[in-house]
C-alpha cells in the first residue's frame, strides 16, 4: 500500500468520521463506526485499514459501508464514554481486522460493567468493557470463513487494573486478531493502553486487591474445615474457589486439579426411587453424574497442568481422598494413564 492509498484512506475515515460526530452528537444510545461521540477518536486507524484491505484483490469494497455501522453504546453513561472510547481504540490499534469486516457486521453493541467471568476478575478487571459483534453468516469476506468466524457473535472484554489488555472465549473470534490461546487456554492479548480503565497504581485499587484476597482466604478457610469433614458440597466448592482465584489473583490450577479429583473419588449420588421408579434408569443417571464429575476433574488437570504434575496431583487427591471419613468408593481413573 503506498503512501497516496494511507492517505486516501485517513481523509475519508476522518472527514466522515468527524462530519458524523458534530452532526449527530446530540443523538444518544447509538454512535456511527467511523464517526459519532464514541468512536470519532477511531477514524485514523480505521480509515487506514479499511483503505488496506478494500484495495486487496477478490476483497470486498467495504470502505463505503463502513460508515453505517451502527455500534450501540445504550448504558454507557455520557461521562464514561470519552474513557470508553479510548479503550476501543486501543483495542482496534491491537486487532484491526475487526474494523475492516463492517460490510459483514450485522449488529455491535458497546458495554461497560462489573466483572462477572473468571478471565476478567483474575485479570484484576472491575469495570470491563465489552464489544459485541454479530458476524454474517453468509458473509463477502473470505477471511471470515478462512478465520471459521461467520455466523459467530463475538464477545471482546476488555480492562485495565494489574493485567491490561482484552480477551474472548471462542477460538474463531480471537483468530480474527490473530490471538493463539495461552497456557491457560485463554485467549488474552496483552494492551498497556487499556490500563486506563483502571488505574492499578491507586490506593483505592490496591485496596481492592487486598479485600479481595482476604476475603477469598476466609471463605476457602471455611469451605476446607467442612471439606476435611467429608462434606460434599465444601469439597466442591474448594476446588471451584481454587480455580476461580478472586480480584487479580489467577487461582491454583494445582489445587484445582487436587480437589476437583477429590470430589470424584468421594462423591455418593443416588436417585431417589421417589423421583424415577425404573432402577435401571436411576443407575444410569447415577453413573452419569459420576462420569460427569471425572470429565470435570480430567479436564482441569490435563488442560491445566503437565502429564508429570496432573499425575502427582491426583495421587495427592488420593490420599485426601482416603483420609475423609467414610469409606472411598470404587471409580475409574481421572486420567487414563495413571498407574
Amino acid at each position: 500500500m503506498d503512501s497516496g492509498t494511507i492517505m486516501l484512506g485517513v481523509f475519508f475515515g476522518s472527514w466522515i468520521g468527524w462530519m458524523i460526530f458534530f452532526g449527530l452528537r446530540k443523538s444518544s444510545g447509538v454512535v456511527v463506526f467511523g464517526g459519532g461521540f464514541i468512536v470519532a477518536c477511531l477514524t485514523l486507524v480505521a480509515g487506514i485499514y479499511i483503505s488496506k484491505y478494500s484495495k486487496q484483490e477478490n476483497q470486498p469494497d467495504i470502505a463505503s459501508s463502513a460508515v453505517n455501522l451502527n455500534i450501540s453504546t445504550e448504558g454507557v453513561l455520557e461521562k464514561d464514554k470519552p474513557l470508553v472510547a479510548q479503550a476501543v481504540k486501543a483495542f482496534f490499534g491491537q486487532c484491526p481486522n475487526v474494523a475492516t469486516l463492517a460490510g459483514d457486521i450485522k449488529d455491535a453493541k458497546i458495554s461497560w460493567g462489573y466483572a462477572d467471568n473468571t478471565g476478567s476478575i483474575q485479570h484484576g478487571w472491575r469495570n470491563p468493557v465489552e464489544l459485541v459483534v454479530k458476524f454474517s453468516q453468509d458473509p463477502q469476506d473470505q477471511r471470515l470463513i478462512d478465520w471459521r468466524a461467520f455466523g459467530h457473535t463475538c464477545y471482546y472484554t476488555m480492562g485495565g487494573g494489574i493485567d491490561p489488555g482484552w480477551n474472548t472465549g471462542k477460538e474463531p473470534c480471537a483468530n480474527i486478531c490473530g490471538v493463539t490461546a495461552n497456557d491457560n487456554g485463554e485467549f488474552f492479548a496483552e494492551v498497556p493502553q487499556m490500563e486506563l480503565l483502571d488505574d492499578p497504581k491507586t490506593q483505592e485499587y490496591q485496596q481492592a486487591l487486598i479485600k479481595a484476597k482476604t476475603e477469598w482466604n476466609a471463605d476457602l478457610s471455611k469451605e476446607m474445615a467442612n471439606a476435611k469433614k467429608g462434606d460434599e458440597d465444601s469439597i466442591s466448592n474448594v476446588g471451584y474457589l481454587y480455580g476461580r482465584g478472586t480480584l487479580g489473583f489467577k487461582g491454583d490450577k494445582y489445587n484445582e486439579c487436587v480437589w476437583r479429583s477429590v470430589s470424584y473419588l468421594t462423591t455418593r449420588y443416588e436417585v431417589s426411587s421417589d423421583l424415577i421408579k425404573s432402577a435401571t434408569q436411576r443407575k444410569q443417571m447415577e453413573a452419569a453424574y459420576i462420569e460427569g464429575k471425572r470429565q470435570t476433574a480430567k479436564g482441569v488437570c490435563s488442560r491445566n497442568l503437565s502429564p508429570e504434575r496432573a499425575l502427582i496431583a491426583i495421587e495427592e487427591a488420593k490420599k485426601i481422598a482416603d483420609s475423609i471419613p467414610g469409606k472411598r468408593p470404587a471409580r475409574r481413573p481421572v486420567l487414563n494413564n495413571e498407574i
